[in-house]
């Protein structure tokens, strides 16, 4: 065999060992970081699945100061807000039917959470208000934002607000979605006569007047849909 070829087969052996070991190095670093890649991704999903899992608090940002609110009063006939029908469970395990309410009672709804210090201030305010109405007095209803917090109990809630609401659950938060009209913000509250029209809906912390008010209009004075029905 010629010299010539001896030399260059001798030659390619050395680079081929020499290349080897960085070769492997590079193959392992590749398998490295694709496995890194993988374990974050992994770690990704798994926290992914347990924040959807767990309360949320909103942020005191959705938390609005005393805005003016809107009554039925001052908007035109054809565009009455009707109370939506649905159903919740209560605190003392029975099942609540909005469309009960119609014909029988009017009804103040406010939600509410442990976490939201100006909707308990309101609620008591309410409460405070009740009394002065006598038979007429509303039903106070407050629906608790289960989709924020834990659960909470009978004997919380009456400790937190009084013993004057009937107590709801909402632990999805479909009737804040429902009833807040998709707004994030509390606190809310719903002002209902006794044939399911919302008078005024509000958002923020309504003072002692506007409270007084809002109940007054709908337990002593008809609706604008009595009036229009007594003068035809």
């Amino acid at each position: 065999m010629p010299t010539s070829s001896l030399s260059l087969r001798g030659r390619t052996s050395r680079r081929r060992a020499t290349r080897t070991p960085f070769r492997r190095g590079e193959r392992h670093r590749r398998h490295f970081f694709l496995f890194v890649a993988i374990g974050i991704m992994l770690l990704a999903i798994v926290f992914f699945f347990f924040a959807r899992r767990i309360p949320r608090r909103p942020s005191t940002a959705l938390v609005f100061p005393p805005i003016e609110d809107t009554s039925i009063a001052e908007t035109p006939t054809s565009t009455f807000e009707y109370l939506p029908p649905f159903e919740a469970d209560t605190f003392a395990d029975a099942r609540f039917v909005a469309a009960d309410l119609e014909d029988r009672s009017a009804a103040v709804i406010i939600f509410w959470a442990r976490w939201c210090d100006a909707c308990i201030h309101e609620a008591r305010t309410l409460a405070a208000f009740l009394p002065s109405f006598g038979e007429q007095a509303p039903i106070l209803i407050a629906i608790h934002r289960g989709d924020t917090e834990s659960p909470s109990s009978l004997a919380d809630a009456t400790a937190q607000l009084g013993d004057s609401f009937t107590f709801l659950r909402d632990p999805d938060g479909k009737l804040f979605q429902l009833l807040g009209q998709g707004k994030p913000h509390m606190p809310l509250t719903l002002f209902v006569d006794m044939h399911s029209v919302v008078t005024a809906r509000v958002l923020g912390i309504l003072s002692d007047e506007r409270v007084r008010v809002n109940m007054a209009r709908i337990v002593g004075v008809e609706s604008q849909k009595s009036k229009v029905k007594s003068q035809n």
